[in-house]
Order: C-alpha cells, then sequence, then structure tokens
C-alpha cells in the first residue's frame, strides 16, 4: 500500500527505527510471496516467517516465537503512526510489568477494541468492539501496537493444537487479562491511524499531505469542566446530575476535525473534602466520552486536581489537605499535559469560566477566552458559551 511516496511498511520501519528498534521480524500469510519479492528488491533488513495455513492473529505469535526475544514490540500491519514508542519501553522498565499497550482516545472509538484500567494506567478488561450502545467507558481505543514479554504467549501453545485459528485479543488478552495479566497503557501523544477501511486509507494519504503525521507539537484547547463542558451546580454528587451544556458536542467535534486536540484541566476540591472519590470524577469523564463518542468526537485526557488548602471539613481526606503545584491558579497540571500531550503554544488556547483559569492559562502563555459572567468583557474574550468561541475562533482562520 503507497502512502506518498512510500509503503505503509516503509513508514512502520523508518519510525520503529527512529524509536530504538533494530530487529524486525514480519509474520507473513496471505500474499507472502509478493511481500517477500518486495523485501528483496527494497533491500530491507527485515526477517519474516511465513504460516503454512492462516492461524490468526495470536496463532501468527505463537507460530514464530521460537524467532522472538525475550521482550519484543508487536505492531499490527495496518497502522500508519509517529507516536511515543519509547515511552511504552520506559513504562515496561517502569512497572517491571508482562504487557504495555498503546491506547488512544479515537474518533471510532465504538468500532475499537476499548481498554478499562484504573487510576494508576493498569489495565483491567479489553472490550472488542462494543459498538455505539455497548460503548460505556472511557475513551481508550487499543492501537495496536504492544510491548509483551515473551512468557505472556507460552501457555497458549496447547490452544493453538486445539483451535485452527488464535485471534490476539479474543483468545489471549481478554482471557490473560481475567487471570491477572500485568499490563498498563500508554497513551499516544503522537499520531496514530489504522487504515482498515478505504475512507482510513485515504484520510492517512490526506495527513501525510498535510505533514499531520510527523508533527511533534500539536494545537491545543485546554478546557476547565464544570461552567465549560458540564452545567456547574456548584457540588455534583449524583450521576443523574450531569448536564453536558448545548453546543459542546457539536464544538468539541469540530476542533477534532479541525486538527485540534482537546485536554481537559479541572480542580475537584471535593475529592479531598471528602465529597466525592476520584472513581465517581473517573465516571463523570466516562459520561461525557459516551456522549462524546456518540457523535465522533473526544477528549484526549481529562487532568484533574484533587487537593484543597483549607482543612476543617467533615469527612475530609487529610493527606490531600495540603498545597500543590496543580490546583488552578498554579500550572502543575498544564505542564503535565504538555508533558505528554505537547502543545504548540502559538495556536493553542485555553477556555473557562472563572478569574482563576484565566490566570493559569496566561501564567502558562496560552490566549484565554472566558465564558460565563465572571469577566469584564474590556480585558477578556468574554463569550458566552464554548460554542461561541470555538465558532470565533475557527471563523477567524485557527483551524489546523
Amino acid at each position: 500500500m503507497k502512502l506518498g511516496d512510500l509503503t505503509l511498511l516503509e513508514h512502520q520501519l523508518i519510525r520503529l527505527r527512529e524509536a530504538g528498534v533494530s530487529r524486525f521480524l514480519l509474520l507473513l500469510g496471505n500474499g507472502a510471496e509478493e511481500i517477500k519479492s518486495f523485501i528483496a528488491e527494497k533491500k530491507l533488513e527485515v526477517d519474516f516467517v511465513v504460516e503454512e495455513q492462516p492461524l490468526g492473529t495470536g496463532g501468527a505469535v505463537l507460530n514464530a516465537l521460537g524467532k522472538i526475544e525475550e521482550q519484543f514490540l508487536l505492531v499490527y500491519g495496518d497502522i500508519l503512526f509517529d507516536t511515543n514508542i519509547q515511552a511504552m519501553f520506559g513504562k515496561l522498565q517502569e512497572k517491571d510489568c508482562d504487557a504495555v499497550f498503546l491506547g488512544r482516545a479515537s474518533e471510532h472509538v465504538h468500532d475499537s477494541d476499548v481498554l478499562i484500567a484504573d487510576s494508576e494506567h493498569k489495565i483491567l478488561r479489553l472490550i472488542r468492539k462494543p459498538g455505539i450502545l455497548g460503548f460505556k467507558n472511557r475513551n481508550i481505543a487499543n492501537c495496536g501496537i504492544y510491548i509483551f514479554r515473551k512468557s505472556v504467549f507460552r501457555n497458549f501453545f496447547n490452544r493453538l493444537k486445539e483451535l485452527e485459528k488464535l485471534d490476539l485479543e479474543s483468545d489471549i488478552l481478554i482471557s490473560s487479562l481475567s487471570n491477572g495479566l500485568d499490563a498498563y497503557v500508554v497513551k499516544s501523544n503522537g499520531y496514530v491511524r489504522d487504515l482498515g477501511t478505504p475512507e482510513r486509507y485515504h484520510a492517512g494519504i490526506d495527513d501525510i499531505q498535510n505533514g499531520r503525521v510527523s508533527r511533534k507539537l500539536w494545537p491545543t484547547v485546554v478546557l476547565d469542566r464544570d461552567g465549560v463542558i458540564i452545567r456547574d451546580t456548584g457540588h455534583l454528587s449524583s450521576l443523574k446530575s450531569v448536564e453536558i451544556l448545548p453546543g459542546v458536542i457539536e464544538s468539541i467535534r469540530d476542533l477534532n476535525l479541525n486538527g485540534y486536540r482537546v485536554v481537559v484541566i479541572t480542580n475537584q476540591p471535593v475529592i479531598a473534602r471528602g465529597e466525592a472519590t476520584l472513581d465517581f470524577v473517573d465516571q463523570v469523564h466516562s459520561l461525557i466520552d459516551i456522549e462524546l463518542a456518540k457523535h465522533h468526537a473526544f477528549i484526549s485526557e481529562y487532568y484533574v486536581c484533587p487537593h484543597h488548602p483549607d482543612k476543617g471539613f467533615i469527612g475530609e481526606i487529610k493527606e490531600l489537605k495540603v498545597v500543590c503545584n496543580c490546583r488552578k491558579p498554579n500550572i502543575g497540571l498544564y505542564e503535565r499535559a504538555n508533558f505528554e500531550f505537547p502543545m504548540d503554544k502559538q495556536v493553542s488556547w485555553a477556555v473557562g469560566d472563572s478569574l482563576t483559569d484565566a490566570e493559569a492559562s496566561r501564567k502558562f502563555g496560552l490566549e484565554f477566552f472566558g465564558v460565563g459572567g465572571s469577566f469584564q468583557e474590556d480585558s477578556l474574550n468574554n463569550f458566552t458559551s464554548l460554542k461561541e468561541v470555538v465558532a470565533s475562533q475557527l471563523i477567524n482562520g485557527s483551524s489546523r
């Protein structure tokens, strides 16, 4: 498959070499002879294993296990990417775990495999293509790029003898996770697109031509949560009270379509006061993700400050009653977001509904737009809603 001047395989090899990979093994089946001829013609330094009969994605790995090293990277052949592969190796060393999966927020999460992870990014479950009605979690789509320790696969040899094929996700990973596989997810901070449909293939060509694939800094919109995305109730204590404000879903989708990354940074002192748990806050974000997914929209990540400096609340969490650098107007979460998802500050901006949001955004160096009644029109860019801000910015030619 040609993507610009190079084939998809060549794009993959270039990116992997840049990530420090030095040895390549292609697992071939249908069309193997054509691919082998291409390898010879291009003089690519790769080895290959050809399955004699279709073994499935998991069976192909088992079939090649004799040629695979104790720690290896596995990449599906239909993925165009330029992303943080090295961070996956770093996570493997940090956690000394069995596997690391690459995940991302996706515009088509309903027909992607979804990863369920805890607050420490440990993967709890993998759900195969849930569909629109079945998607009920955070938007973390499985990218099809993994690091494994070889030991993950050794217990499945007998299964391959019993079955004609083994699927990597359905037959190996779901089972392994249910049996305690120690696996973590790293979120992609670059470009990842599977080219599994004609539409996505042509979108990949367009992304290469427009420089999106190799982009290192992304135009980013930083959103406050309460009063910008959902109605600010003063104290959100029930999931039934979560109300996405009018125009928000369409606005985030427009930002996605125009090349902006969207992240949320929110103060949630209710956690420190003992009035809500981190799990409850994560459930709120799942509800937002679920509604966005219905319209092929997504938020890349949510950053939450759980602290509060004042003590004396009944039921408060003492270890969270601290002066921190992440509570706005401090910019610790902005710096963390920028480290994990590097921003092009020249074309990035922020939206909030308080002077605290404005101060934090300006400290960090982002143009700020206020929504709601907290602002003086002569001193701040003030709008009534996120929809108005986004429409104004996109009309002014800020599309990236």
